[in-house]
């Protein structure tokens, strides 16, 4: 079958153009959705670390630091931590036996300020 040299084949200017500028849209979608996936590892992977900073500086209470009142601060390479000790009473604790401890970290991510913060009570041992 001979084709005949008044058959056109092929796609028209607009139709590649169109199929070019629909093409660029999904590429443009599906980058911003990697980016904003990676930001969010990413500031998950600070909030754990952050929490593991917390989780540390608590469990030093009463063996490395000293459990009496008074504030503790540091810095954790890209975490600042602060620690506050605070003498409470119950029913069934005596005055200054049961502190209130708390644990703020603070660090930077994406030009603002994000915290963590911790508290438990901790008991200090008779003597």
């Amino acid at each position: 079958m001979a084709i005949s040299p008044d058959t056109k084949s092929g796609f028209s200017l607009l139709e590649v153009l169109v199929a070019l500028s629909l093409l660029a849209i999904v590429l443009t979608l599906l980058l911003q959705g990697f980016a904003d996936g990676l930001a969010n590892v990413r500031a998950g992977d600070n909030q754990l670390q952050a929490a593991a900073v917390a989780e540390g500086m608590l469990a030093q209470v009463g063996t490395v630091i000293p459990l009496n009142d008074g504030n503790v601060a540091g810095d954790n390479g890209h975490f600042q931590w602060s620690l506050a000790m605070t003498p409470t009473t119950t029913a069934t604790a005596a005055p200054d036996r049961l502190f209130e401890v708390q644990v703020e970290v603070i660090w930077q991510e994406a030009g603002r300020k994000q915290w963590l913060e911790l508290r438990s009570l901790r008991a200090r041992q008779a003597h």
